[in-house]
């Protein structure tokens, strides 16, 4: 009876580890959706710095022809002004980068915590298949959706870093562009600053961007191996306490109390992305 009983106590621990890990990678998923549509939004303020380059390019040439102090006056007017909008449009960036990383370092947690319950999962499946005669082809198969299912939350987790590591990248460079000192006048540096600005800022944006539609693909993916690891799981632990007590109720089964809970755990990781699209 208490190799019956330990037997149960490992296959609920595996069940309730892999049950709980699909849901929070299913959540993490249906948010990178969110993503995507997101993180087009610093993508467009990019987009506008260009624009604020060549209004300078054209106010810098024309404080270099210009035939009197007046109409150099009005020149370097109009390079400050670009200037300072240009800088305005950095200062959001930052905000909206330091946003969105605070965001993605919310879903890196969650993406930890799958990992942390996979690995206890794995180390109560080792522990049942030490057990005499508890190495079956079911066991075998279930590890093998579990390694599959770990190797995609560490691919998950690595890439959704990458993407992390993009961002901070990019608002670094519009932290540093918001606070830089202007020279105004002809010499064409403001204008430069701000291309040069625009043109680092687009490619770290575009690559945390496509970074994260990688990750979003590869999540999409796990999710049927991630489902019938699960699925497996409980099964494994369904039928160990079928064995231990077989009158018991299909209603009482290892995982049946949890499925409340994790919906309550979805829904929270999805309405973590809300607040940046008001």
């Amino acid at each position: 009876m208490a190799d019956e009983e330990q037997v149960v106590r490992l296959t609920d621990q595996i069940a309730n580890s892999l049950t709980k890990a699909h849901s929070t990678m299913k959540a993490v998923a249906d948010a990178t959706h969110e993503f995507d549509r997101v993180m087009g939004r610093p993508l467009e303020d990019v987009r506008a710095l260009p624009q604020l380059a060549k209004n300078v390019r054209k106010a810098e040439a024309g404080g270099r022809v210009a035939r009197n102090g007046t109409e150099r006056d009005d020149a370097d007017d109009l390079v400050r002004g670009g200037s300072r909008s240009a800088q305005v449009t950095a200062g959001q960036l930052v905000g909206q980068l330091g946003g969105a990383q605070r965001e993605l370092d919310k879903l890196r947690q969650e993406i930890e915590r799958s990992s942390k319950l996979l690995e206890g999962g794995a180390k109560a499946l080792d522990e049942l298949e030490r057990l005499p005669g508890r190495k079956t082809p079911e066991t075998e198969n279930l590890r093998s959706r579990l390694d599959n299912f770990r190797r995609g939350v560490d691919a998950a987790g690595t890439g959704l870093g990458q993407a992390i590591g993009r961002l901070e990248t990019a608002r670094r460079t519009a932290a540093a562009f918001e606070v830089r000192p202007m020279a105004i006048d002809d010499s064409g540096r403001v204008s430069g600053a701000i291309e040069t600005t625009a043109s680092d800022l687009k490619t770290e944006v575009k690559a945390a961007r496509a970074g994260l539609d990688s990750l979003t693909k590869q999540v999409d993916q796990d999710q049927p191996n991630a489902h019938q690891a699960a699925a497996r799981s409980v099964e494994l632990a369904n039928a160990a306490r079928a064995g231990l007590n077989p009158t018991q109720p299909s209603a009482q089964r290892a995982t049946a109390g949890n499925a409340e809970q994790d919906l309550r755990h979805r829904e929270g990781i999805q309405s973590a992305l809300r607040g940046l699209d008001r």
